[in-house]
């Protein structure tokens, strides 16, 4: 409820005519009392307020309490209160708190759709596809960034039940509910999670699981080993393609689970020699992978590994460089790519070992502009850095599908050419060709800049695309949280902190990339 009975305002030119029709007489910029509840409903004036339920006093916009009581009809200071009044109101109508008139409900779905339990999940599959380019918002890269921002904003963390307040609140929680500060210790609650994590593991992998215990999983593999294993390391083999048995393949083997992995793929589709682990190709430093017929060298970097607590932010940079200076071309690939984009990077390498599996050429394309859920679907599914914004989006359409896109964005009378790429496991000959020359024959601009990235590319398709080397930059950071590189744009500084004393007191890794070469079209 409003405690104010009345109130003082000023009268402004666009408020003049509503007062009046209230029958206050006023002129602009006089100040008049009214009644409260006479207020403008979107107007910003300051109004004490009490819950309707528990009695809590406060002050706030007189607009924010018009929303709140639009709905229910009544005003509540938090989401507890709302629903206490919405269980009083049950209580007093049906005798249930719980109530919920599943019947009518039932009927007006037969009568509508001729179907009880009608969900309409295809329009909202539908509908999530066209406003965020996926079938669920949550799948969506931009809501997931900005969830993340958003908790780091609020909590200082990347996830409120990181944050030290919301932990004790919690805990309090549940000791007033179920006499214990963590629920799951009740004995009940702990074999029923044992039994689920015993059920969904032995479905989802496959595997015969006959125990879990400490957060281990007691195993039995094909060839009877009994085994212990947590779920990190067994979900990292099974997408890894490395066998999950710690007996058949013991923890702490020579290379890494996903160095192995990226090494069988190669080995699966290339049939000359292939170099593993040398220090003769760049002496003193090793090469994971290297193919002398091509030139062709292959890094995988683990994230803690490649850190900058064991390398500093010239290492990667240095190891291209003398690659480049031997006629070697280097591609670095971290472990967050390999684990989430996984089939672009694999696509990626096909290419390079001149192998990918569908060729088309760009004669038989036509050229169209792209929509921003189309852009945005193709990048996020076929581009290692996935989708940004861009001014001009050029398509290669092949038998009416995308097969290959090129981005720009204006600056001034200058453009950057900020994305290309082919559909995964595609080789579209001509493609970058043909879709820059459209864009250089119908748009007018006096530059286009662009990047290349060392650590997948050495720059030649700018060469071809005619593009002269401008300069060459130096390695810059992400920063590693929770085994993925978030662009360091994320973590500026918080308060009186520096970004630098904000993310060590998180304990966030600084990563170093290989740099870039900045190249100019005139």
């Amino acid at each position: 409820m409003i405690l104010d009975e009345k109130i003082k305002v000023k009268v402004h030119n666009n408020t003049l005519k509503y007062y009046n029709d209230k029958n206050y007489k006023c002129i602009p910029k006089e100040i008049i009392e009214i009644l409260t509840t006479d207020l403008p409903p979107q107007s910003t004036q300051i109004i004490n307020v009490k819950c309707d339920i528990c009695g809590k006093e406060k002050t706030m916009q007189y607009r924010k309490y018009v929303n709140n009581t639009n709905n229910k009809g009544f005003y509540t200071c938090s989401l507890s209160c709302s629903q206490a009044k919405i269980k009083l109101t049950k209580i007093e109508n049906h005798g249930d708190p719980n109530y919920c008139n599943i019947e009518k409900r039932n009927q007006t779905c037969k009568e509508k759709y001729n179907d009880e339990n009608y969900k309409n999940v295809e329009k909202q599959k539908e509908t999530n596809l066209k406003k965020y380019g996926c079938e669920h918002v949550m799948m969506n890269n931009d809501i997931k960034e900005k969830r993340k921002n958003l908790w780091l904003d609020k909590y200082d963390e990347i996830h409120p039940m990181k944050n030290a307040d919301v932990k004790s609140k919690k805990r309090k929680t549940s000791f007033n509910r179920h006499g214990k500060e963590n629920y799951n210790n009740i004995e009940k609650t702990l074999n029923t999670i044992k039994e689920d994590n015993i059920q969904k593991l032995s479905e989802k992998f496959s595997l015969n699981v006959i125990d879990y215990q400490d957060k281990l999983f007691t195993i039995i593999c094909d060839k009877g080993h009994e085994y212990k294993s947590n779920y990190d390391l067994i979900f990292k083999r099974y997408k890894y393609n490395i066998p999950i048995c710690t007996v058949c393949n013991p923890v702490g083997n020579q290379y890494s689970a996903a160095e192995k992995s990226i090494l069988n793929f190669i080995k699966e589709n290339y049939n000359d020699e292939i170099i593993e682990n040398s220090r003769n190709i760049i002496n003193p430093y090793e090469i994971d992978i290297f193919l002398p017929k091509l030139n062709l060298a292959i890094e995988f970097n683990g994230l803690y590994w490649h850190s900058e607590i064991y390398h500093d932010k010239s290492y990667h940079k240095m190891k291209y460089d003398m690659c480049k200076n031997n006629n070697i071309q280097l591609i670095q690939i971290f472990e967050d790519d390999w684990s989430f984009k996984q089939d672009i990077v694999k696509s990626m390498i096909l290419n390079k070992i001149h192998i990918t599996p569908n060729k088309i050429f760009a004669r038989k394309c036509q050229i169209k502009e792209l929509s921003d859920v189309d852009i945005k679907e193709f990048l996020q599914k076929n581009h290692i850095q996935g989708y940004t914004k861009s001014s001009i989006k050029l398509g290669l359409f092949y038998q009416d599908n995308i097969v290959s896109v090129m981005t720009f964005m204006k600056n001034d009378k200058n453009y950057e050419l900020n994305r290309f790429c082919n559909k995964i496991n595609y080789n579209i000959v001509g493609g970058a060709s043909k879709l820059f020359n459209h864009f250089i024959k119908n748009y007018n601009f006096e530059n286009i800049i662009s990047f290349s990235n060392n650590l997948y590319s050495n720059g030649n398709l700018y060469y071809k695309l005619n593009f002269k080397k401008l300069s060459e930059l130096n390695a810059d950071y992400s920063y590693i949280v929770e085994n993925k590189r978030y662009h360091k744009f994320n973590f500026r500084k918080k308060n009186e902190l520096t970004e630098r004393e904000y993310n060590l007191s998180k304990n966030y890794l600084r990563i170093y990339d290989a740099g870039k070469i900045k190249f100019i079209y005139s």
